[in-house]
């Protein structure tokens, strides 16, 4: 596995590359196993969108673009990203406040 902030910077890299609508506000990276005990990294990613949806066309394949550069850093690691609006994020930090 790599470490945390070089999976970050994959991420970052690879949104910025494919999303120029959105702003990426952060991006947090947990190492964790799955139900069958395989390593995986929960990746939550917060976005600024400007109050518009991201093309879904262009979100679908982030995932296999950001697989392919941490397999290039030789990590076999599975993310699973999740995108979190900035407003979702404010509005559920309210709630649980």
């Amino acid at each position: 596995m790599a470490d945390t902030e070089t999976i970050r910077n994959i991420v970052k890299t690879v949104l910025r590359e494919n999303l120029d609508e959105v702003r990426v506000e952060s991006v947090t990276v947990r190492p964790d196993k799955d139900a069958d005990g395989d390593d995986i990294y929960w990746v939550d990613v917060v976005v600024d969108t400007g109050g518009k949806r991201p093309d879904p066309r262009r979100t679908t394949p982030l995932h296999r673009y950001i697989r392919s550069h941490m397999l290039d850093e030789g990590d076999e690691t599975v993310p699973v990203l999740s995108f979190i609006g900035k407003n979702e994020l404010k509005a559920r930090n309210a709630e649980t406040a």
